[in-house]
């Protein structure tokens, strides 16, 4: 890049909008960081802690943007469902108000952050992007929602949605993982809910970072495409303790429970339109990235 491009990422404070706004920013992009949350010690650009619901706060930020990355979201199913208002809120209304203060700013691209959970749970496996519908999931469905905003709308910037699967990497509190290298690390009991053998996409941080910059930058039309970012590779929980086990050097306490009810037994995304439309590969294999995080926790 000739000249340094700005970004504008909302949800900035998160893991994965941190990390998305140290990536861009180590590749020379121009970062404009915006979430409800106090400003990340050693952010590595602008921040601004603003609330995006509130009218034209977004529009006076937007400047001299030239692309926008949208995460920021309600991003628990839980509270989704227990909360319809907040989540339509936070994850339909703010995403179509972003868009189009993008438009009135003449921004060129924006990436949307959709979800995996777009898929019902007789969705055949590889999950394709064609078998998304409406599962009644409060989430989902305005995840669902605001693509159709950006797919649907041909006055604003060129859009694009990215179905992310289960991102892991360095550093993150949520998800199985995170759950896994804390009993590995700590020795406490890991509670496994059903028998183990629930399956996942894992998506390391360094290759969805690198999925959102091929997406802000790639010299194409989307039009509101939708495309999955995964490993395209489905792993068991208990085959991801067997790699935690091998990575880690010992057994850490493990205990099953009850299934969640509810809960999804198979997920794989189906990668060829991310080949094709986008040039992207994983490049991070899950013993790889496993690895990686137990040897960070190590040496804090």
């Amino acid at each position: 890049m000739t000249h340094a491009p700005t970004v504008l990422v909302t949800g900035a404070a998160g893991y994965v909008g941190l990390s998305l706004c140290r990536h861009l920013s180590d590749a020379g992009w121009h970062v404009i960081g915006v979430d409800r949350r106090t400003e990340p010690p050693g952010f590595p650009g602008t921040y601004r802690q603003v609330d995006l619901a509130q009218p034209d706060v977004i529009s006076n930020l937007l400047a001299g943007v030239t692309h926008v990355a949208h995460l920021a979201a309600l991003a628990s199913v839980e509270a989704c469902q227990q909360d319809p208002e907040q989540s339509e809120a936070d994850n339909l209304k703010i995403t179509r108000h972003v868009y189009e203060a993008a438009e009135r700013a003449g921004v060129r691209r924006f990436v949307f952050t959709s979800s995996a959970a777009v898929y019902p749970h007789e969705a055949p496996l590889p999950q394709s992007e064609d078998s998304a519908q409406s599962s009644g999931q409060v989430y989902a469905d305005h995840k669902l929602a605001s693509e159709s905003v950006l797919r649907n709308d041909r006055h604003g910037p060129d859009a694009v949605s990215l179905r992310f699967f289960n991102i892991y990497g360095p550093g993150q509190c949520a998800g199985i993982i995170a759950h896994v290298v804390n009993s590995a690390t700590t020795g406490k009991e890991l509670l496994i809910q059903g028998d183990g053998e629930q399956t996942r996409d894992f998506v390391n941080i360094r290759d969805a970072c690198r999925a959102l910059e091929l997406a802000l930058e790639r010299k194409r039309d989307f039009q509101g495409l939708a495309i999955n970012i995964g490993a395209g590779v489905e792993t068991s929980v208990n085959a991801l303790l067997r790699l935690a086990t091998e990575s880690a050097g010992h057994e850490f306490p493990v205990r099953h429970i009850g299934a969640r009810p509810g809960d999804l037994r198979r997920s794989c995304a189906d990668v060829r339109r991310a080949e094709s439309e986008l040039g992207f590969r994983c490049e991070v294999s899950l013993q790889e990235g496993m690895a990686e995080i137990l040897r960070k926790v190590g040496d804090a």
